[in-house]
């Protein structure tokens, strides 16, 4: 297995609609952060 650590960009604030009212809704901003990804070998892929 390979293990990898993505670093994912800040979200800004954002404009929604909520689809069952249609409302406008305010979406809040999301701070950058580190997300973990697991990828299956070549090997593992071949056992399968």
């Amino acid at each position: 297995m390979k293990i990898v650590v993505a670093e994912k960009k800040a979200q800004p604030a954002r404009q929604g609609i909520n689809p069952r009212t249609g409302e406008t809704i305010q979406i809040a901003a999301k701070p950058a952060s580190k997300v973990v990804r697991v990828r299956a070998l070549k090997k593992l892929k071949e056992m399968i």
